[in-house]
């Protein structure tokens, strides 16, 4: 079973698209979701057995609120996913539990998309994918991560001293390498990707973006 943990705050209305792409593909693994809802307005309202919802009475940073729906279910395999993505093509979850266990090291498995910071996720559309399992083992953008849950168990939730949402997810992708696990691109996988629609409503990014880089620097001792 994989447990998919999706954070969602300000309009919710890109969350609603999110769960009904769900429900138009046959996905190829069982799953539920958890949707971590900081605050939406308005108010997040969703009715499906496979959906849970966790309220915040206030808005949290997305390491806090990804750890909540990380600890809400203990299911084998964790995925979490950006808000503002679409499912458009069958098999998603198969795919990506097929390359997350092609290795018995495999710490995180990313689908590829086409709004992504990292060259070797990015593709254009679903039609495009290179249809193979890509060795990245750098660090890797969230937007749709897998993770096995006994290697959350091994290495840790996320570091909530980062704020809103920056670094967080580099912070995590380090952890996962220095502990001698692989990170994958599952170039079978395609979400569709909006592309910072949360982050950019978020009040002093900005400044949270500066003090999260410095924190990270500060941790990894980089100069």
């Amino acid at each position: 079973m994989i447990n998919i943990v999706v954070p969602t705050t300000f309009d919710p209305t890109l969350t609603y698209g999110l769960l009904d792409s769900m429900k138009k593909f046959n996905m190829g693994a069982e799953y539920n979701v958890t949707v971590v809802d900081n605050g939406s307005d308005p108010i997040f309202d969703y009715k499906d057995d496979k959906v849970t919802i966790i309220r915040n009475d206030q808005r949290l940073s997305f390491a806090k609120a990804m750890n909540i729906g990380i600890a809400a279910t203990q299911d084998s395999h964790v995925l979490l996913l950006n808000n503002d993505t679409l499912i458009q093509h069958d098999n998603f979850l198969g795919n990506l539990l097929i390359a997350i266990e092609s290795k018995p090291k495999v710490g995180i498995v990313s689908a590829m998309t086409n709004f992504i910071c990292i060259d070797q996720a990015r593709c254009a559309n679903k039609e495009n994918l290179p249809k193979k399992i890509i060795n990245h083992n750098g660090h890797i953008a969230f937007v749709c991560p897998m993770f096995k849950r006994s290697t959350l168990n091994d290495i840790g939730l996320f570091d909530e001293n980062f704020k809103t949402g920056a670094f967080e997810d580099g912070d995590m992708s380090e952890r996962i390498l220095r502990a001698g696990y692989e990170i994958l691109i599952d170039g079978n996988s395609f979400i569709f990707h909006y592309g910072s629609k949360t982050v950019s409503q978020v009040p002093e990014y900005g400044k949270h973006f500066g003090e999260n880089h410095a924190y990270y620097n500060k941790k990894w001792e980089i100069k």
